[in-house]
């Protein structure tokens, strides 16, 4: 028996601009809903593609609804289909792994299922791609849900697009953007607290990232609240800023002159803890309590308590995604309207 060889499939770029070409043609009213459109050949031709690279990318578009076919006749625009729409939004996530963003990506793709949408979705995790670039590349989207790394820089290059946006998380930017903002302090507090109730009457120690945004210090709050609730002793000096890994002086000193019973940290304060134990080689350390973070080789001997911080849940995440969908009909409405 021969070999069966899998469907070879088309550079991107090839069919991507073909069926683009037939969403403008749909948005502007030269193909309208139950028209048919030519031929797999005329269109392979116009662009000087072999008919398989035409005939993909119709099959594509059927597959999002956006035509249908009858055999021996040939392909027909979604009746149904309301023109001012692409029925796309995208999902892109700066600088920041999408191992650690699997919530966001699942309730953005739940939600624009729900309204019979598709999700693009983009990302520049250790690639040269900034989110203006990818706007530029698809520019057949209704709406856009930022998420990862944010400052105010970057969401106002979104914004000069005049395309719907959301913001997902907590970011120090202009309260002007549309941002699906987490209750941080009660998330720390809620995913501390349990992991703290046998350390009762004891000292503890907080190492946390940079002053310079604001859920830092929301978190501060939130294990602030812990430590009350469970009896635990800290003082405002025992609470040391890591913004970067030089830090670990005070860290350090922290370690050898308080002499707390235990350590709470959590993301990148953990680096600091880690170098800490790495150039001090202390032989005497706290229990130590931290928020997850990736592990390393010889972690295990530093970090004693594990504490799952979810912070942006599905329901919060399909909940500002809705957001965003209504922005997109508003707006649609203000078309209608003019």
């Amino acid at each position: 028996m021969k070999n069966q060889t899998a469907r070879k499939l088309p550079k991107k770029s090839k069919y991507l601009n073909i069926c683009r070409e037939i969403r403008e043609k749909i948005r502007n009213g030269e193909y309208k809903p139950g028209d048919r459109i030519e031929s797999v050949r005329v269109i392979s031709e116009r662009y000087g593609f072999q008919r398989g690279i035409g005939l993909y990318a119709l099959e594509q578009l059927v597959s999002e609804g956006i035509l249908y076919s009858i055999p021996k006749s040939g392909f027909y625009v979604n009746p149904e289909l309301d023109v001012r729409r692409y029925y796309a939004i995208a999902y892109f996530l700066n600088n920041a792994s999408p191992m650690k963003s699997g919530v966001s990506i699942s309730g953005v793709q739940k939600t624009a299922l729900r309204h019979g949408y598709r999700v693009i979705f983009g990302m520049n995790y250790h690639q040269d791609c900034t989110v203006t670039n990818f706007i530029q590349e698809h520019p057949d989207i209704d709406g856009i849900v930022l998420d990862g790394e944010l400052d105010e820089k970057t969401v106002r290059s979104v914004q000069c697009f005049h395309l719907p946006y959301l913001v997902l998380g907590n970011h120090d930017i202009s309260p002007e953007h549309p941002q699906k903002r987490i209750p941080v302090a009660e998330r720390f507090r809620k995913a501390f607290g349990p992991a703290l109730k046998k350390f009762a009457g004891k000292r503890a120690g907080l190492l946390y990232g940079t002053k310079r945004f604001s859920s830092n210090l929301d978190a501060v709050k939130g294990i602030q609240k812990a430590f009350a609730e469970n009896k635990i002793i800290s003082e405002s000096s025992w609470q040391i800023e890591c913004g970067s890994t030089s830090d670990y002086t005070n860290c350090l000193r922290l370690i050898r002159e308080v002499k707390p019973d235990l350590l709470c940290m959590w993301g990148d304060s953990s680096d600091v803890y880690r170098r800490t134990m790495q150039m001090a080689k202390e032989t005497e350390r706290p229990v130590v309590v931290y928020g997850a973070h990736p592990f390393r080789q010889g972690d295990a001997e530093l970090f004693d308590i594990p504490v799952s911080i979810t912070l942006l849940d599905e329901t919060a995440v399909c909940d500002g995604v809705e957001e965003l969908f209504d922005e997109i009909e508003r707006r649609l409405e203000e078309i209608s309207g003019l």
